[in-house]
């Protein structure tokens, strides 16, 4: 396998992973499990706000191994 796609299937496995924790803690989540509304609502928007960002990490980086993939397939077409 070519060593930019390992890389970067590596780094799609570490962001899928990241994303799916990300996801599991919010699904976890329980307003009875707080104080109060308003610090359920903190962590919840702090949960969301991480979550976003794990899914722009997940973008980048399947878009990134898609193009390597694209440019090692179309090199052994040549």
């Amino acid at each position: 396998m070519n060593p930019d796609l390992s890389e970067l299937r590596s780094t799609v496995d570490t962001c899928e992973k990241d994303f799916s924790e990300s996801s599991k803690s919010i699904s976890i989540l329980k307003e009875e499990d707080y104080p109060d509304t308003e610090a359920y609502l903190v962590d919840f928007y702090e949960r969301i706000h991480g979550f976003l960002d794990r899914t722009n990490d997940l973008i980048t980086a399947y878009r990134e191994y898609i193009a390597v993939l694209e440019k090692v397939c179309t090199e052994q077409e040549e």
